[in-house]
């Protein structure tokens, strides 16, 4: 994560100012009109740090695996090669190991509509795509769907679709994958008609800069169809395109849910006639479970049902009561470390104790030797005498 991670989301909303003579606090960077922003999206793991991380010289922790190192929108300084400054928008993706799609969304859409409503356009989008990945599964479906929904047609002109990580497969084998998704509809085929453009990202800082001088050499801020439904048609988020989008999702999982329960309770009904008291105790269990799984759902349905100054709202009660979480977890382990610390200098006074214990008791040990040593060469004197 970010060095913004811990206030992340004040970095994302209070970041953004409509006045250049004012700043964010905290050292966050705060965000003019005429500043050049460009969001960088796709799955976890496209590498997305690792491409802004070619522009900074800030220490950007790097996601491995399935693990996400970004969970809300992180704004980030960056230059070119040439002195141009410009800030990278780090976004989360659709298929967070912690977070839910609605909380994705939300903070996306949050930051998005902000911006806009603040006249901080865009100039861009870097969508980022593994051609190491031997095909668009359900994860990147979802993330492209998404894309696709926060941008709508009119947001697809300024948005580059990078693939990475070139090396580490047969070179062949990653133009194949390229073509595919260059010439399916499902894919990119129809965002390239909408004016997409696709770049390699296969040589580092150099073709991350082609990108990035691609989208500023445009000159061409775009608006994507979230700004304009939350912003200028006020409409909350389930009412946008997105938002539909995610609650398809939630309304197919609760189908799926219900139908569960329909059958959980054809068994119950047999359980109880073959009077199963083990099985319907577990039948009992289950139904529970997908009880408060339904319940969550309605949760995250209902956490959509806002605008866009809601959303606001909401985010910033939410990250400020992370950020007290956080405070309170940080002053818990400081206090761990100093009783440690504090056991750890007493279990080395005690060590050293004993040490010095069984020194002298060597030494009182040796004296004694000595002493009876001399006592039985005294005595062997007298007796000669």
């Amino acid at each position: 994560m970010t060095k913004y991670s811990m206030s992340n989301m004040r970095s994302a909303l209070n970041g953004i100012v409509n006045d250049e003579s004012k700043s964010a606090s905290d050292g966050i960077p705060s965000l003019g009109r005429k500043d050049i922003v460009i969001a960088v999206m796709g799955v976890t793991g496209a590498g997305k740090t690792t491409f802004i991380q070619n522009f900074t010289s800030e220490s950007l922790a790097v996601g491995h695996g399935l693990e996400s190192c970004t969970s809300q929108v992180a704004i980030i300084p960056c230059h070119l090669p040439d002195g141009t400054r410009f800030y990278l928008a780090d976004t989360p993706g659709f298929d967070d190991t912690y977070r839910t799609d609605v909380d994705i969304l939300r903070e996306i859409a949050s930051w998005l509509s902000e911006a806009y409503a603040n006249k901080i356009a865009l100039a861009g989008i870097v969508y980022l795509h593994r051609v190491s990945d031997t095909r668009v599964g359900g994860a990147g479906m979802k993330n492209l769907r998404m894309f696709k929904k926060l941008c709508g047609d009119n947001g697809l002109a300024n948005v580059v679709l990078a693939t990475t990580m070139w090396s580490q497969v047969n070179p062949e084998e990653a133009i194949k994958r390229e073509a595919q998704l260059t010439s399916k509809s499902d894919f990119w085929k129809y965002m390239i008609d909408q004016g997409s453009r696709v770049f390699r990202q296969d040589a580092g800082v150099e073709s991350a800069t082609a990108i990035i001088q691609y989208i500023i050499g445009r000159k061409n801020p775009i608006t994507l169809d979230i700004q304009v439904d939350m912003v200028d048609k006020k409409l909350t988020l389930d009412q946008t395109a997105a938002g539909k989008e995610v609650e398809g999702d939630i309304a197919k999982q609760r189908k799926m849910y219900e139908e569960k329960m329909d059958r959980l309770r054809k068994e119950m009904e047999e359980a109880m006639k073959q009077k199963d008291e083990a099985l319907k105790e577990e039948l009992i269990e289950y139904r529970a479970e997908i009880e408060e799984k339904m319940q969550k759902d309605r949760e995250e349905m209902e956490k959509m049902r806002a605008s866009k100054d809601d959303l606001r709202k909401q985010l910033q009660e939410q990250h400020e009561q992370q950020r007290r979480e956080f405070e309170t977890a940080l002053q818990e382990s400081n206090a761990r470390i100093v009783r440690e610390e504090y056991n750890l200098k007493m279990m080395r006074q005690t060590h050293e104790n004993q040490l010095a214990v069984k020194e002298l008791q060597f030494k009182l040990e040796q004296e004694k030797a000595n002493a009876a040593y001399w006592k039985r060469k005294d005595d062997d004197s007298c007796c000669v005498m």
